[in-house]
């Protein structure tokens, strides 16, 4: 945990309203509901202050969820009003929000569904209701299945089937409900990866340790690509080994079986960006905002020229041009000079 972010964060909260409410909609969105900066990693905090800085801001009115009615109980004898509370497109995205917070299992087979057809979009404030009917479809057939299949469902939290001494919590395999399959029934445990997928999680993981900046490139990696999940062994091989490419001082698992330890790896090496635009764009708007900005601070004096200079000697290898650089690396240089 980096302190010095968390005070930031905190900090300006307490200064500035618009702030908070907007670290208020990226945790919601992002971290769980969590709003206290202590309980997230530096990257999810670095990530939140470079937008703010590069000017983007959530649409505060789009997030806002219905109001929701406190429901009293009918008199004995009758029976709930037709309408609840708010129209059925206004509870469903709220009744897949309780679903994702009380059961990992519900949001395990969620986060497949939308990995399968929803284009790696999770937030069901995002889709449309028969999107969310499909789900609930899709999950009811499933758990009649199991349970039509004598042995293969699992048995139902608080039955009487259930004994305390056997409430272990169990897992999920994403890979099969992605690729929709259920022969092992929900609840099962997962199998354990091959080797090679193995050695990919290996060498994810012992990257991200190097460094804050090797921590981030993963991050921002998951963002642009994963839909946010930083878990690597909750991503397919080829996912894995597609990041690992253009890590170049990693080297990728070979076909031989390794009997030594892997050597150290070498330090990270900063590598050009190509663009093929003709106006100079990376095409990624948060990127070129850095670049504006970084270009925009050297011209203001020498001082702050020289300064960008020093920060490019001391990590970048030498090299001046900030559409060179990554955008993760790019916001490290303009939060240490907002």
């Amino acid at each position: 945990m980096d302190l010095q972010l968390v005070e930031q964060v905190r900090g300006m909260q307490v200064t500035d309203s618009i702030f908070r409410d907007q670290w208020g909609a990226h945790c919601d969105m992002n971290g769980g509901g969590r709003r206290d900066p202590s309980q997230h990693d530096a990257t999810f905090l670095t990530t939140f202050l470079a937008g703010w800085t590069a000017g983007m801001r959530f649409d505060l009115s789009a997030l806002a969820l219905p109001q929701v009615q406190t429901l009293q109980a009918p008199a004995s004898g009758q029976s709930y009003p037709s309408q609840l509370m708010t129209s059925d497109d206004g509870m469903m995205p709220i009744l897949f929000k309780e679903g994702q917070s009380k059961s990992s299992n519900w949001k395990c087979a969620w986060w497949a569904y939308c990995q399968t057809y929803g284009g790696g979009v999770n937030d069901p404030m995002k889709h449309e209701t028969n999107f969310l009917s499909g789900f609930l479809d899709f999950v009811g057939q499933q758990g009649a299945l199991a349970l039509s299949v004598s042995g293969t469902a699992p048995v139902p939290k608080g039955s009487a089937a259930d004994p305390a001494a056997k409430r272990a919590k169990l897992a999920v395999d994403s890979s099969a409900l992605v690729s929709l399959g259920v022969a092992s029934g929900f609840g099962q445990p997962a199998p354990a990866p091959d080797a090679e997928k193995a050695d990919l999680i290996t060498r994810v993981k012992d990257y991200q340790r190097q460094g804050e900046a090797q921590k981030t490139e993963w991050g921002v990696f998951c963002d642009t690509h994963l839909g946010g999940i930083r878990d690597p062994a909750r991503h397919d091989a080829n996912v894995l080994q597609q990041f690992l490419l253009q890590s170049p001082q990693l080297q990728l698992p070979s076909t031989q079986v390794v009997t030594e330890p892997p050597p150290p790896p070498a330090p990270l090496v900063v590598l050009p960006m190509i663009t093929n635009s003709r106006d100079g764009s990376s095409g990624d708007p948060v990127k070129d905002e850095f670049v504006s900005k970084i270009k925009a601070f050297q011209r203001t004096s020498e001082e702050n020229k020289s300064a960008w200079g020093a920060f490019c000697d001391a990590n970048l290898g030498g090299i001046r041009d900030p559409n060179r650089h990554e955008a993760s690396v790019l916001a490290q240089f303009v939060i240490n000079i907002s």
